[in-house]
């Protein structure tokens, strides 16, 4: 299957401004923020393994980390920031980040 374009999402932390990810970047970071492991990744998104940590690594390099454990601790600080620990609904459905942990 050929995609078109890929769209790009942006999350804005706190203290490196405006990131932006593709389409593809967000799918592997929110099964990332469920503790999914690489070949779960693979399986879910039917890429092989290798396309998974290209990815893990490429979403590592923009956020400025160096360890998918970063990613998760960053993205889950910043949906915790975000929600503002409000019951209502997160500003992070506006990022993908809808089922993150709280």
């Amino acid at each position: 299957e050929l995609r078109t374009r890929e769209r790009r999402r942006s999350v804005v932390l706190a203290d490196k401004g405006r990131v932006s990810l593709t389409t593809r970047e967000w799918e592997v970071v929110e099964l990332l923020l469920r503790s999914a492991s690489t070949s779960e990744i693979a399986t879910q998104l039917g890429v092989a393994p290798v396309t998974v940590r290209r990815h893990v690594g490429s979403v590592e390099r923009k956020l400025g980390v160096s360890t998918r454990a970063e990613v998760v601790a960053l993205l889950s600080a910043e949906e915790l920031r975000s929600s503002g620990g409000r019951n209502g609904t997160p500003r992070s459905r506006e990022r993908g980040l809808a089922n993150a942990p709280c």
